[in-house]
């Protein structure tokens, strides 16, 4: 006989102390995990219904964690920052978390050499990098430069040699 139907969801955040997830590129530490459950990772580039504007310039999406698991204490969370070549120090760089009423800053530091934005929170909801930074991207090549410059020069040689003929001629 046939055995009666029956469901389970794999939990990608299993009881331990502590524990660690990386859904899509997202580091979130747990440190005391009671009840396993799934732990997942949306992003958004408009700002979440029911939640205020950001606090200061927002870099990349909105980025919301929510869990399944029954989890104590603070969680570490690492969001990536957007943008590869990003120049930036530290201070110039936060992560906000929105704590139900508004957008706190919760930035506990920045790797710089892996380009993740660090924060410690009690819950998981909506989360933003927001502050100053510069693009840092390719080297423009100054070989065509080079030719755009002969060629404005030679323009210039040649309305030059007009001009003085024309004068040179009337008078």
């Amino acid at each position: 006989n046939w055995s009666m139907e029956a469901y389970f969801t794999t939990a990608d955040t299993p009881v331990g102390e502590p524990t660690t997830v990386t859904p899509d590129g997202t580091d979130i530490n747990f440190t005391q995990v009671n009840v396993d459950g799934c732990t997942y990772v949306a992003r958004s580039s408009v700002t979440p219904a029911g939640h205020s504007e950001p606090v200061i310039r927002r870099i990349g999406l909105f980025t919301d964690i929510t869990t399944t698991a029954t989890y104590e204490s603070t969680i570490e969370v690492g969001l990536p920052l957007p943008y590869r070549g990003v120049n930036h120090e530290a201070g110039d760089i936060q992560m906000f978390h929105w704590n139900g009423t508004q957008w706190e800053d919760v930035t506990t530091w920045v790797d710089t050499e892996n380009n993740i934005v660090y924060g410690d929170v009690t819950s998981l909801s909506w989360f933003y990098i927001g502050g100053r930074w510069v693009y840092v991207g390719p080297a423009v090549p100054v070989f065509p430069n080079i030719y755009i410059g002969i060629a404005a020069a030679f323009g210039a040689a040649i309305l030059g040699y007009f001009i003085r003929r024309r004068i040179i001629i009337q008078n």
